[in-house]
């Protein structure tokens, strides 16, 4: 499990959303079912493996769940990113640093790491 690739297509496991990477089931403490780029494999994990979305939300988007880091729309846009972020729906403009989350639009400022700096209208 430690080889694989990190980015990957997600499985369903019936009506739920296993992600890339993440385990649906413990087999034992060293055998697990992962999900590997679409397909739900039986692989041996190291002890004590952890997913390495770890405990990061899910998004809802029009009744769809999608894993942390997906893309939402099937558009691509060379400005325009429309991502899921730790639970959350986000669209950002990648030209000028506006993210539109809900009714707000935030500004991260350019010479902070990922704090906030201020809201713009």
């Amino acid at each position: 499990v430690l080889n694989l690739q990190k980015g990957g297509k997600n499985c369903l496991s019936g009506i739920f959303l296993v992600c890339h990477l993440d385990y649906r089931r413990k087999i034992t403490a060293t055998l697990a079912q992962i999900c590997n780029n679409g397909n739900l494999e039986t692989m041996r994990i190291p002890f004590g493996y952890v997913s390495p979305r770890g405990n990061l939300e899910k998004c809802v988007y029009q009744n769809k769940q999608y894993c942390d880091g997906d893309s939402i729309t099937k558009f691509s846009s060379w400005a325009l990113e429309h991502k899921c972020e730790n639970g959350t729906v986000k669209y950002k403009n990648k030209l000028n640093g506006l993210t539109h989350l809900g009714q707000r639009l935030k500004f991260k400022a350019k010479n902070t790491t990922d704090t906030e700096a201020s809201e713009k209208p």
